[in-house]
């Protein structure tokens, strides 16, 4: 994919969206719909290639993403207080705690915000690679768990920030817990069981999607079927159709 980040809002109205190092219209943007009075707002955020598949042959939803992709997701992270992770969607990507941006700094600061996201792990087992965990960033940890083992609990509280304990992790009781601290805009970064879940009991407000120009092939459904491909194939955007909320795309094979 071409290393461009300048993008184009199509809808509701057309706007350029020029780099700026503050990202002061995509935080406008993406911060325009209100926070409920009882609970955290849930955005989620994933990426996705043309055939559905949510990361690439290494496994990785990074591998799939773009320079564009990024400003986005980059926003989206500035805007959270928390950002909400499935333990599985923690070890398959590698995840640490949430660093802290500069130059998001100020805008957090005047929202009243940590300097880095919370990052809150949902797991049923606790299983979590701890030491990885706290390898790098800076932001506290979180972790919801309906284990009852008391050495794993221990564990996991004698170097996270918080463990708490729950009987169901559903999207009710994380929130609540949530909203208790203080948080107000939370971000849900998947990985798609825990989303479906979430969305399947309504605690999702926004769902920000990115359909990267790619072709992966491979296990799993797609428009491709399972199909293997020598590679990711790139394509091209040519035109981009909405209408009744459905966006259309047509795109072409990049060629050599």
């Amino acid at each position: 994919m071409a290393a461009s980040q300048h993008l184009q809002q199509i809808f509701p109205s057309p706007v350029d969206l020029a780099p700026d190092p503050q990202e002061e219209v995509l935080t406008e943007l993406y911060d325009s719909t209100a926070i409920p009075s009882d609970r955290p707002r849930v955005q989620s955020n994933m990426v996705q290639s043309l055939d559905g598949k949510i990361a690439g042959a290494d496994g990785l939803s990074g591998t799939i993403s773009s320079p564009s992709d990024k400003r986005v997701f980059a926003v989206l992270r500035s805007l959270a207080d928390v950002v909400i992770v499935g333990a599985s969607t923690v070890r398959e990507e590698g995840y640490t705690r949430l660093p802290a941006r500069q130059r998001f700094a100020e805008a957090r600061q005047a929202r009243g915000q940590e300097p880095a996201p919370v990052l809150a792990i949902i797991t049923g087992s606790g299983n979590l690679d701890i030491e990885h965990l706290v390898s790098a960033g800076s932001g506290r940890i979180i972790v919801f768990t309906t284990t009852e083992d008391a050495e794993v609990l221990q564990r996991l509280r004698s170097s996270l920030d918080e463990v708490i304990r729950v009987d169901t992790a559903d999207p009710h009781t994380v929130l609540t817990a949530l909203a208790q601290r203080g948080f107000k805009r939370a971000l849900c970064e998947g990985g798609p069981s825990l989303l479906g879940a979430w969305a399947a009991a309504g605690a999702i407000d926004e769902m920000c999607v990115t359909t990267s120009p790619l072709l992966v092939g491979g296990d799993g459904p797609g428009i491709l079927g399972q199909v293997e491909l020598d590679g990711p194939a790139d394509l091209r955007l040519l035109s981009a159709v909405e209408g009744d909320s459905t966006l259309m795309l047509r795109l072409g094979f990049q060629t050599a």
